[in-house]
């Protein structure tokens, strides 16, 4: 950001500050170029005490990397990616996610993505569901414009039938188990109304192969540890079939590892409770983009 495009943006905040006050964002910043609404949420922060009391700040680094493996200005890029990727995956087939509320982000961890939805969708229709206590105490505490809500391991959500219009999960199934992504593919079914949209990423391929590289460089991050017998896993994957390693199998919490799941096991299982809308290959994401109809 340039001192001349920072200059340019305060005196468009000043603005849209005299004209609409301290409303909701999505008032002030409905029209906002996704340049303008990205600084607003980083560098915009630090010079503006509206802002500051506006926007979501974030949660202590240890608590930003122990969800996203990056802290800052990274994780804030990375967020936003997610965000675009969503936003514009609905738009290009259901249309102004405006149509599509309430939305729920579903995995919001500490409101790494939600925030930036905040453009585009009113107040009062967003919501934020996670496994995590510490993550729900931090959004409720640093972002008002939102409701949130801890869910349990397994459904339901405490959200009624056929209220939501769209719900999206970044890198939740990629963790999930079969029989528990099941039921939340069921779950959601529940509680989105008829033609409601759900969004969802999981592993490709490529991610079994990276954790046999891993173990050749001597790595001891934890996914080093799983699909010891890579050759196998991709065979499995290969052949449709869902490929899943928990981090621990013997624990409680053996439903949560690392999941792969194949193009060929989307089409023949998930059909059965939703239209299959698009099925986006990894790119930015380093995941796939499932797009789904109720």
């Amino acid at each position: 950001m340039t001192d001349v495009g920072a200059g340019a943006y305060i005196l468009d905040l000043d603005t849209r500050f005299e004209r609409y006050g301290r409303s909701h964002p999505s008032c002030v910043f409905r029209d906002a170029s996704d340049d303008f609404w990205l600084w607003a949420n980083t560098e915009g922060r630090d010079v503006s005490p509206i802002l500051r009391d506006m926007l979501p700040g974030l949660p202590g680094e240890r608590q930003q990397n122990r969800w996203t493996g990056k802290s800052g200005r990274d994780t804030q890029l990375e967020g936003f990616g997610i965000y675009r990727a969503f936003r514009d995956l609905c738009d290009r087939h259901f249309g102004s996610i405006r149509e599509l509320v309430p939305v729920l982000d579903f995995g919001c961890g500490w409101g790494r993505v939600i925030r930036y939805f905040l453009k585009d969708v009113e107040s009062g229709q967003l919501l934020g569901a996670d496994y995590d206590q510490e993550n729900v105490d931090f959004c409720r505490s640093s972002n008002a414009w939102c409701t949130f809500m801890r869910n349990e391991a397994a459904p339901p959500l405490p959200v009624d039938d056929c209220s939501v219009g769209y719900v999206y999960a970044y890198s939740v199934f990629s963790h999930f188990s079969e029989p528990m992504h099941r039921q939340w593919l069921e779950e959601f079914k529940r509680v989105l109304r008829p033609g409601g949209a759900l969004a969802v990423t999981v592993r490709p391929r490529s991610f079994i192969e990276n954790t046999r590289r891993l173990r050749q460089q001597g790595s001891d991050r934890i996914t080093a540890r799983l699909f010891t017998d890579t050759d196998a896993a991709l065979a499995r994957y290969d052949s449709g079939r869902f490929c899943f390693d928990p981090y621990n199998a013997n624990a409680e919490n053996s439903w949560w590892g690392e999941a792969c799941i194949p193009r060929s096991y989307v089409a023949e299982h998930w059909s059965d409770l939703f239209d299959i809308v698009d099925f986006q290959t990894a790119g930015e994401l380093k995941q796939h983009l499932v797009l789904l109809r109720a």
